[in-house]
């Protein structure tokens, strides 16, 4: 799209992750690897390291600019509420700068919690287009706040209809919401024969099964949940592995968590059986490792990307029935959806698998062809430039 000129407009995206490997991040990789620069030109912003920000400008090709703002939360009090409001400041006036020197047409905000390039647009009289990734707590000041941020959009994406369900609960006009799914890329060539170095640096046997759970350590994601049905599966397969990647969740009162999962490990002699790896670089390798794919939140999760990652791999997945992930596992066909906290009933789902190479290959290549057809980057791509496109045109 161009104007009565010819020039492309010029999109402002950003994403306010700490890191690369957090889920926001990756989805912003993924679309702006695939936006048509012949209809609009990226300018992304991100708050990363310097190292961290080279691998996004390798990984997007385009400059990557940085500027600091610091994530929402609600539980801030005295000195900083000050000191937040200051930092908010800066950041506003930054992107405001950012903005006027470099013609913005339109503005993507990649979540809910950045307020700062909410103001910045409305300073600026440049439209703005909300990412909804995730939902906060239904509160009345947070609901007051997702109406208030909502509201000045030109236009609102939902993650998936879940979230869209929670919009329209908060008070969100219909209207204004789209649902567009994250979108993935399928892995590439050559990836198996890594997966098997990693078996053999983690000295598991070829006919060892190997579940997976990949996502950020807290008692919203189940980790407890996971090895809780470990230490009910060694019993028809004693040397299963549960490999748990990611790093504790930072907030107030979630620190002892890890601390409960490994205590629990310890107590029930699954010790060989659990192997707890942090953050890690080559999670597509170790996708390609697991038999399937574990995501026992028991709090809400918009859509995390892990599902269809590992649909991407052609890995089985077991989820809860709780926010987005009944949308991204069809029961009985790419996976199986369970009772949200319920380590027996995911127990049972990863043995069903487990216990059948003809459902493992069967589900994982209709989860392969799930993703083809719902999850592909492109597509949703391509999705959403005709949706700022509409914003551009006043639609």
């Amino acid at each position: 799209m161009t104007d009565k000129s010819g020039k492309i407009p010029n999109l402002l995206f950003i994403d306010m992750s700490r890191y690369l490997h957090e889920g926001p991040a990756r989805s912003a990789i993924q679309l702006l690897r695939h936006i048509d620069r012949i209809r609009i030109k990226p300018m992304p912003v991100f708050c990363l390291n310097a190292a961290e920000r080279s691998a996004t400008e390798r990984m997007v090709a385009a400059t990557v600019h940085t500027i600091p703002m610091r994530r929402l939360t609600y539980r801030l009090g005295g000195f900083e509420i000050v000191r937040f409001l200051l930092q908010a400041r800066v950041s506003v006036n930054e992107l405001c700068r950012f903005i006027k020197h470099e013609g913005v047409d339109i503005v993507h905000i990649n979540t809910i919690n950045n307020i700062y390039a909410a103001l910045a647009a409305r300073r600026c009289g440049v439209p703005y287009l909300l990412f909804v990734r995730e939902m906060l707590p239904s509160r009345m000041i947070n609901d007051l706040y997702v109406r208030w941020i909502c509201r000045r959009a030109a236009a609102v994406v939902a993650v998936s209809d879940s979230v869209r369900q929670r919009l329209l609960k908060a008070g969100v006009e219909d209207k204004k919401i789209t649902v567009i799914y994250n979108g993935v890329e399928l892995p590439p060539d050559g990836i198996a024969d890594k997966a098997d170095e990693l078996r053999r640096e983690f000295n598991i046997p070829e006919n060892v099964p190997v579940i997976g759970m990949v996502g950020t350590i807290g008692p919203l994601k189940g980790q407890m949940v996971a090895v809780q049905a470990v230490a009910a599966l060694v019993k028809s397969f004693p040397d299963l592995r549960l490999i748990v990647v990611g790093d504790p969740f930072q907030e107030p009162g979630f620190k002892g968590y890890l601390d409960s999962v490994r205590r629990f490990v310890e107590e029930h002699g699954i010790e060989k059986n659990v192997i707890i790896l942090g953050v890690r670089e080559d999670v597509p390798v170790l996708m390609a490792m697991f038999d399937v794919l574990v995501q026992p939140s028991v709090g809400y999760d918009s859509m995390p990307r892990t599902v269809i990652e590992a649909m991407a791999a052609g890995k089985p997945v077991v989820g809860s029935s709780i926010g987005g992930i009944p949308e991204m596992i069809t029961h009985g066909k790419t996976g199986f959806i369970v009772e949200p906290g319920s380590h027996e009933a995911l127990a049972r789902a990863v043995a069903t698998i487990l216990s059948s190479v003809e459902i493992k290959k069967k589900m994982g290549a209709a989860a392969v062809a799930d993703v083809m057809d719902r999850f592909n980057s492109e597509k949703q791509a391509g999705k959403l430039l005709d949706l700022y496109e509409r914003v551009l045109a006043g639609i």
